[in-house]
């Protein structure tokens, strides 16, 4: 049977949680990940940000949910830049 430690990631990439959702969105299509672990100072684990966190925010901002909205919501907050 598989377990946990057979599929999990060790080299764990993080985020803060005054990380911007267009600087997660970036490193979530560059390091071709679904989801970043949200830690506070000491390091803990506070929350995680996911791909369906991200997609929430796109069609608030009157993104369509498609194949590609990744890049389409980078986009679009690059435009807002």
């Amino acid at each position: 049977m598989l377990t946990a430690a057979d599929v999990m990631t060790s080299d764990v990439i993080t985020v803060t949680p005054d990380t911007s959702v267009r600087e997660i969105a970036k490193l979530m299509c560059t390091k071709h990940i679904s989801g970043v672990p949200v830690i506070d100072r000491a390091k803990r684990v506070i929350g995680i940000v996911g791909e369906g966190d991200l997609l929430g925010h796109a069609e608030v901002a009157g993104e369509r949910r498609r194949t590609g909205w990744f890049d389409a919501f980078v986009d679009f907050e690059r435009s807002r830049a």
